[in-house]
């Protein structure tokens, strides 16, 4: 592999930012409106709890039969995650650190009380955009740390008490491993 080729591979592309963007859209209309258990979280400082609906293996199983049916009918190729692999990788990066500096920003206006609302501010901006200062922000009703990921799917339900998130909130950390550290690092073993 030739620096030029690695070079031009890991610019982002129109098309990894419109898979990028497809799937991101998927997993939040898939994950709000298919039918799965509602399962109550853990009890906030505050005594409330936020509710989970645990749809994720309903949700990857519709997405994989979509899937292969976009790819018999030759709408999409079965082969665009590998064949776009850089380009995705860097893509995600970049959104990860776009999305991590809305939330910082977005944290830092929130005047809301609620336990999992609440900015957690420590006046280090490198610290809090790391780690993040809301617990659990959310977008159109969603919690956006409760992500999909596949070694939970049969207990799905068990991950709503899991330290991630009911302790920790949500900054690049977070945003960075669960978008481009996992599925990157993890399937590198498939390529």
């Amino acid at each position: 592999m030739d620096l030029g080729f690695l070079l031009h591979a890991i610019i982002p592309s129109v098309d990894s930012a419109a898979i990028l963007i497809t799937f991101l859209t998927y997993l939040a209309i898939a994950g709000s409106i298919l039918p799965g258990k509602v399962v109550p979280g853990a009890v906030l400082q505050d005594g409330t709890r936020l509710h989970y609906r645990c749809n994720g293996l309903f949700a990857l199983t519709l997405l994989v039969a979509l899937l292969g049916f976009g790819a018999y009918m030759n709408f999409i190729s079965a082969t665009v995650i590998s064949d776009r692999g850089f380009e995705l990788l860097s893509t995600t990066f970049i959104f990860s650190v776009l999305v991590t500096s809305a939330l910082y920003v977005a944290g830092c206006r929130s005047r809301n009380k609620s336990s999992s609302l609440k900015p957690h501010v420590t006046g280090n901006l490198i610290h809090d955009w790391w780690f993040g200062i809301q617990l659990n922000p959310q977008f159109m009703a969603i919690d956006l740390k409760y992500a999909y990921i596949l070694d939970y799917f049969i207990y799905e339900e068990y991950m709503t008490s899991t330290w991630d998130i009911i302790a920790e909130r949500l900054g690049f950390m977070l945003v960075f491993g669960d978008l481009v550290w996992i599925p990157f690092t993890f399937s590198i073993q498939a390529r």
